[in-house]
């Protein structure tokens, strides 16, 4: 860690970059503040040419002051400089830098990366300052604590656009004896306090569409159209965001850029969002409706981070999975709240999601320790499998979601621009507000499912008619017995058959970290006990024999009397258990073949996933498909081959998700329409066409597919022209639909 004697407050930047060497040259103005008095300044740097000779130290007065060293230490990425005169303490002083850099080709600090425009290659240069690259574009204190005022102005020819965190302030011709190209010099206005990370420029040719409320997009020209939809659902989201929380958003400029390349999944620069092209581009009647979903959702995780990351950042890279859990947790419910675009329960499914994939993967703990520099690279895939809401949301049940929301908004008040020090202030903020006494400090709660791997199994045992429960919690694992596991504090809800409450989502009683608990609560022989209402809890439960038939007998008498969530709950539960080895495969198909009676589109969503992982076990086997095929019809005829024009956003991600199974596993009338379909795309019918069945994008390849599976020569022949005539970036997606076949001669 780099001492905190020195701040920085001001930056001035000035960046010249060379788009044909690939080269860079910067001006740099660092002006400084002394905290403690101190013999030296260490700043961050990293592959920049420094001429010593060019680096002038000044104080506040403006007279330039001795140094008696300048060492720069390659291994620790770190510039040291110490004046013949110690820095006093109180005192600003001013230190000035020329030096040069490489535009590489690493993907990160200032980065190239190019696209074909009119049978031309066309080059950008890009910033990706986040963790510690930010040493790589400029000599900084390149650590999140530190925040100060950036002022940055980029030299360029005119032919290029370049964008940075804030709006353009000024364009000027630039005259420089040496230089013979016209060129100008783009000023932008000052940033706020930000760490160096969020820092970003970008040199290109792209296109802009406009939006409104100072939103912006920029792609690549062919790819200009898909950014329409980013352009248009920015702001609303950002308005979404402001009015759940009641702070307005901090950003009068937003830019958001579709990228041909980026090693992240997104980036959220104060001010310019950056994403890769896959995960923001939408063009109505082109795209699947999933996409449609995805754009939204990097769009609304970036936009909540302009409050939680970057207006309130952290004090180290270890609580980086802090303000991720924030943005992970809203990217489903903002767009929800902005235009409905999906369910609420699609943000449950998402928990479902979170607890399968923690169980398969080893790194899953939230906390990072990043205290050693080639741990940093790691932080990006990581955050891909840490650092999930389920965690978040479990916190705002505890404690309800006003009292969250006021202890949330007061948690950003009081550090808008400065940096949290430890998890242990935001759940101290968050709890501030409770209304109901907790059995120990949130922190205490919240610290072992923010620190310790995994997460529990609640078993139930419960035998009729003793009126207790005894509950015993384990680390949830699909491999082998885990004993060695710190327990956790278990919030617990619940209700039974007679009560049958689903709203109650706050905890009735805590399992407090203990291998066993028991509860008083009587039920009938006959009657069902379900815990983890809505599934608000972040753990699994299994049951005895008795309260599975139960639970079963329910659904099959009238599914409806549980939520959707929960019904999927009681599919993935029950799958992954018996995966785990920790219950029968019988109880969980069993439970399974309720489905005949949902057409509900999150339990199909639990129970695909579920099948997924059968169809590898059970590959050979014709079981797979028929158990499948037995229970798709009912929610096959109710959602339908072809789009309606009253179908909602899940109505179609339904369809796509039940086509796909009901072709897969051979269901008559699903492969009929697949092979009809294709076979009048043969004929010559165009799809729009009154002779043809119009089929929607979301079903497209897996009726393509279908039809080569189930058909002959004919239909492989037909895919194959296809292939042959299609644009460069769309042949592997009809190469797949070739490899469909069953026939090997076919494929040969």
């Amino acid at each position: 860690r780099l001492p905190t004697d020195i701040s920085a407050v001001f930056y001035k930047l000035t960046i010249q970059p060379n788009l044909t060497e690939f080269k860079f040259c910067g001006n740099l103005i660092i002006k400084l503040f002394v905290e403690n008095t101190t013999s030296k300044l260490i700043l961050n740097v990293k592959d920049l040419r420094l001429n010593y000779k060019n680096i002038h130290l000044y104080n506040s007065l403006g007279n330039e002051l001795m140094t008696k060293l300048i060492k720069e230490n390659v291994e620790l990425e770190r510039l040291l400089i110490e004046p013949m005169v110690p820095f006093e303490s109180g005192k600003y002083y001013d230190i000035h830098f020329k030096y040069c850099g490489n535009i590489n080709d690493d993907g990160v600090g200032l980065y190239r990366s190019s696209y074909i425009a009119e049978n031309r290659e066309e080059w950008m240069a890009v910033s990706q300052l986040r963790p510690v690259h930010a040493r790589r574009l400029f000599p900084c204190l390149d650590e999140p604590f530190f925040r100060a005022v950036f002022s940055i102005n980029i030299i360029h020819h005119p032919d290029y656009k370049v964008v940075s965190n804030m709006p353009i302030k000024n364009v000027a011709h630039y005259r420089y004896f040496k230089i013979k190209d016209e060129l100008v010099v783009t000023t932008f206005a000052d940033t706020p306090p930000i760490p160096a990370f969020l820092v970003a420029v970008i040199i290109s040719k792209m296109e802009e569409v406009d939006g409104i409320a100072g939103f912006s997009s920029l792609a690549t020209p062919d790819k200009l159209p898909s950014m329409v939809y980013s352009a248009e659902i920015g702001p609303k989201l950002a308005a979404a965001m402001q009015n759940y929380i009641g702070l307005q958003y901090p950003l009068n400029k937003t830019h958001q850029v579709a990228l041909p390349r980026l090693i992240p999944v997104a980036m959220e620069n104060w001010g310019l969002y950056n994403f890769k092209e896959e995960n923001i581009l939408y063009l109505e009647g082109e795209s699947p409706t999933l996409q449609k979903q995805t754009a939204a959702r990097f769009s609304a995780h970036e936009i909540c981070h302009a409050w939680m990351g970057n207006m309130v950042s952290l004090g180290w890279w270890d609580y980086l999975w802090m303000s991720e859990m924030y943005a992970m947790f809203f990217e489903y419910n903002i767009p929800h709240m902005s235009k409905k675009y999906f369910s609420l329960e699609r943000v449950y499914w998402y928990i479902f999601q979170c607890i399968s994939n923690d169980a398969i993967y080893v790194l899953n703990q939230l906390f990072l320790a990043l205290n050693k520099l080639y741990e940093f690279n790691k932080v990006s895939k990581l955050l891909l499998l840490l650092s999930r809401p389920a965690v978040l949301r479990m916190a705002i049940h505890i404690l309800e979601e006003f009292n969250f929301l006021k202890g949330f908004q007061q948690l950003l008040i009081n550090y808008a621009y400065k940096s949290i020090p430890n998890p242990e202030t935001m759940w101290t903020y968050l709890e501030k507000h409770k209304t109901q006494e907790l059995p120990a400090r949130l922190q205490d709660i919240m610290s072992l499912w923010t620190t310790t791997s995994g997460y529990p199994v609640v078993n139930v045992y419960q035998e009729w008619p003793y009126c207790s429960r005894k509950l015993k919690q384990a680390k949830f694992s699909l491999e082998n017995d885990t004993e060695n596991f710190q327990p956790w504090w278990i919030p617990l809800t619940f209700t039974t058959g007679r009560e049958c409450n689903f709203e109650v989502t706050k905890p009735k009683d805590w399992f407090k970290p203990q291998r066993m608990y028991e509860i008083n609560l009587s039920l009938e022989e006959n009657d069902w006990i379900l815990f983890n209402i809505k599934s608000v809890g972040f753990y699994r439960v299994n049951y005895n024999r008795n309260n599975w038939n139960n639970l079963i007998d329910q659904l099959n008498r009238n599914c409806l009397k549980f939520p959707a969530v929960n019904r999927a709950q009681l599919i993935d539960d029950s799958f992954n258990l018996a995966r785990a080895g920790k219950l029968d495969y019988n109880t969980a198909l069993t439970l399974g073949s309720y489905l005949v009676h949902d057409t509900d589109f999150i339990p199909w969503k639990a129970a695909i996933t579920a099948f997924d992982f059968l169809d590898n076990v059970l590959l050979n086997s014709s079981l797979r498909s028929l158990f499948k095929a037995s229970l798709v019809n009912n929610v096959y005829l109710k959602i339908g081959f072809e789009e309606k024009e009253c179908d909602g956003h899940v109505d179609k991600i339904n369809r796509e998700q039940i086509i796909k199974l009901g072709c897969e596993s051979g269901h008559q009338h699903c492969v009929e329409n697949a092979k009809r379909y294709v076979s009048s795309l043969i004929s010559g019918f165009q799809p729009n066409d009154s002779q043809t069945n119009w089929i929607s994008v979301d079903v497209y390849e897996t009726v393509m597919c279908s039809a080569v599976y189930y058909g002959g020569n004919q239909e492989w022949e037909y895919v194959l022209s296809l292939y042959q005539s299609a644009m460069p970036r769309r042949k592997s997606f009809y190469l797949a639909i070739l490899g469909c076949s069953n026939d090997p001669d076919i494929i040969r």
